[in-house]
């Protein structure tokens, strides 16, 4: 099948370049191998041969236009679909020089449940409960230096993680110290979290495995713009809610996240070796997180 393509284009290309007459000896064929779509367009004195995609390049875009009307004008671009525009300090290399491909993105939908790592016992953190939702790659520039299905990200984005408690202990904060005691005699407990919002700059290098699969892995730079406290439990008939927009978390940490792909939706894992709070005001402990990925 693949070879019946490949011969189809060719003779596309080959009728574009003979659609005004005869083929001279000087007239060229150019070939492409597993393409992702093909367009003949012939309207009006134009014949116009369009390529989308090719073998290791999803963005690959190549375009041979002949004016048939007797002047024989004939306007060929080659180069990556989209946006049509250079970058500063990327130089463009004449066809058949090896290059960097490079590409814009976004994307990179993520939610998972989150766990606290080598934390005091009395810090029952409940998964089940706990979440994590982020956009790591609002915006992302891919480069792709080989043509193996190899290419590196990076990217930027933000997101949300809530560590919390549900059982009989609860996240205090007495002077600018956090720390965990219990809850009042016959108190109705409802939830007692930390929150942070950070601004992340994930670098990945990814590898396409074939067959729709790919992983990627590296690290993740988060900064923490933001981090909450609230519990919330009820006494009687009386609600009760305390909350701290102070709780003197680590302005930047770092995660390690490794992810397998199949096509539009992942799996992914991220682990912290970095302490969350700074030790001086709080608890320490490190972040683990699982969960799935979507439009990568």
């Amino acid at each position: 099948m693949k070879k019946v393509i490949t011969t189809a284009i060719c003779a596309l290309a080959f009728a574009c370049a003979s659609a005004a007459g005869n083929v001279e000896p000087g007239d060229s064929i150019e070939c492409f191998s597993h393409p992702d779509s093909v367009a003949f367009v012939h309207g009006g004195n134009t014949v116009e041969l369009k390529v989308f995609g090719a073998k290791d390049n999803p963005d690959y875009y190549y375009s041979y236009k002949r004016d048939v009307s007797g002047e024989g004008t004939e306007i060929s671009k080659e180069g990556n679909s989209g946006w049509d525009f250079t970058l500063p300090f990327i130089d463009r290399t004449e066809k058949g020089e090896k290059r960097a491909a490079y590409s814009f993105e976004c994307g990179g939908l993520g939610l998972g449940f989150v766990n606290a790592v080598n934390a005091p016992a009395a810090m029952n953190v409940n998964m089940a409960s706990s979440y994590e939702v982020f956009i790591d790659h609002i915006v992302g520039i891919s480069c792709r230096p080989w043509r193996n299905g190899t290419s590196f990200l990076l990217g930027f984005g933000f997101g949300w993680r809530n560590y919390r408690m549900t059982g009989t202990n609860r996240f205090v904060q007495e002077n600018g110290f956090i720390s965990l005691g219990g809850y009042e005699e016959g108190a109705d407990v409802q939830f007692s979290r930390l929150k942070m919002f950070s601004l992340m700059f994930p670098i990945m290098f990814r590898q396409e495995l074939g067959k729709g699969f790919d992983f990627s892995a590296g690290p993740v730079l988060n900064v923490n713009v933001h981090g909450s406290m609230k519990t919330k439990y009820k006494l009687g008939d009386d609600k009760i809610e305390n909350s701290s927009d102070d709780i003197h978390q680590r302005k930047v940490t770092v995660d390690l996240m490794a992810q397998l792909n199949y096509k539009a939706i992942g799996f992914y894992v991220k682990y912290s070796p970095c302490k969350i709070l700074d030790e001086s005001y709080g608890p320490e402990f490190r972040h683990l997180s699982a969960g799935i990925t979507l439009f990568y």
